[in-house]
């Protein structure tokens, strides 16, 4: 019989993602002397001198900052050394924007949106115009955007659409991306669980439950990124007996849709007559279902319970068991780094603001530093 088992992400050695945001230095209420003051206008007109550049730096993007959560590299530079590497050579789909310094919210909001679903490039014409030319880009004639559809190199060359608006190229670019998800019944199950110990490394099978025949494009993305380690089989409006093939009982009939499920042995080295255990992702501890949330969930089932399954796992196999081809990929916008067993998955920092914070806690020590010796 089939259990669920909610993984805590706080404890256990289990990733969290980390987003320690940056207080300001808070000031010692006395009074200050003529050295003390001094220093205090210089670390303000230098405050004031990073307000202004940020200000100008806004202007020349025309979006607002984004939210504290929202700090992901979400829209990569994209220039004439890197184009070919990181768009062309890469199966995913990708949206290239074409700007000359400013770019509306619209794409910055969608960017956040499809997060993980497709990659989102940006090209100053103003700064690249061998780039323009290379990829045949004619300002005056072409759309806001390009869209370089899911597939290899030569399928995105001849296949890539202009899009005018965000809305236009989001759907191009999620319309691209292939299906890898199983859709079944209860009376597939054997088959799939087959399939899944018989790969190398073997495969944790990871069960999808939703109530709408076509598969959320976040899925199909999470189903090409981790095919290596997971395989995805999909139950639509699942009946009692799809849920008592997988082991469920009735009362478990009250999973909120879309769920997420991915069956474990109930202990390590069964090999004949295996008992699963559901591990699911549980929204009121792991939070909403997105793409950081779900890769921060699966590279916790990885870590755990790898060495748990029966066939070629693969376990003692650093690169599997933290699977660094992801993490070589996530890394344009994640960091992910592992502490012996523990796996860190943070947001990427933008190395000026931290310069900025580094250089107004240097400041504010100082300023402690002069009122101790005051005292």
């Amino acid at each position: 019989m089939l259990c669920s088992v909610g993984i805590p992400f706080t404890s256990g050695g289990f990733p969290k993602i980390v987003t320690n945001h940056a207080k300001p230095p808070v000031l010692p209420v006395k009074r200050f002397d003529a050295n003390e003051i001094k220093m205090f206008l210089l670390t303000f007109y230098l405050f004031l001198c990073l307000i202004c550049v940020n200000a100008q730096q806004g202007q020349e993007t025309d979006t607002p900052e984004f939210a504290p959560e929202e700090k992901f590299l979400d829209i990569l530079p994209i220039t004439q050394e890197n184009f070919t590497d990181v768009v062309l050579n890469c199966n995913d789909p990708w949206i290239i924007i074409f700007h000359d310094g400013t770019m509306s919210m619209g794409w910055k909001k969608m960017a956040v949106g499809t997060r993980g679903v497709v990659w989102l490039g940006m090209i100053d014409k103003t700064l690249n115009p061998e780039l323009l030319s290379d990829i045949n880009y004619n300002p005056a004639k072409d759309g806001e955007s390009r869209v370089y559809p899911y597939g290899g190199t030569q399928h995105k060359k001849k296949k890539w659409v202009s899009a005018k608006n965000p809305n236009d190229a989001k759907i191009a670019a999620i319309k691209s991306l292939p299906d890898q998800t199983l859709r079944m019944k209860g009376k597939d199950i054997q088959d799939f669980l087959v399939e899944c110990f018989s790969s190398s490394p073997s495969r944790f099978p990871i069960v999808l439950l939703t109530d709408t025949p076509d598969t959320p494009s976040l899925f199909k993305a999470l189903a090409i990124r981790f095919r290596k380690y997971y395989n995805f089989g999909r139950f639509v409006d699942a009946t009692i007996e799809d849920f008592r093939s997988l082991g469920l009982g009735l009362e478990d009939d009250t999973f909120e849709l879309p769920a997420i499920l991915v069956l474990v042995p109930q202990r390590p080295g069964m090999i004949e007559e295996i008992a699963f255990n559901a591990v699911e992702y549980r929204t009121n501890i792991m939070g909403v279902i997105n793409y950081s949330n779900v890769l921060q969930f699966l590279f916790a089932v990885n870590n755990k319970y790898r060495y748990w399954l029966p066939g070629s796992n693969m376990s003692n196999r650093r690169e599997v068991a933290e699977m660094e081809d992801i993490i070589e990929i996530e890394n344009r916008r994640f960091d992910i780094l592992f502490e012996g067993k523990k796996a860190k998955i943070t947001k990427k920092k933008d190395e000026n603001q931290e310069e900025q914070i580094m250089f107004a806690k240097e400041q504010h020590e100082k300023i402690q530093k002069m009122s101790k010796e005051e005292l």
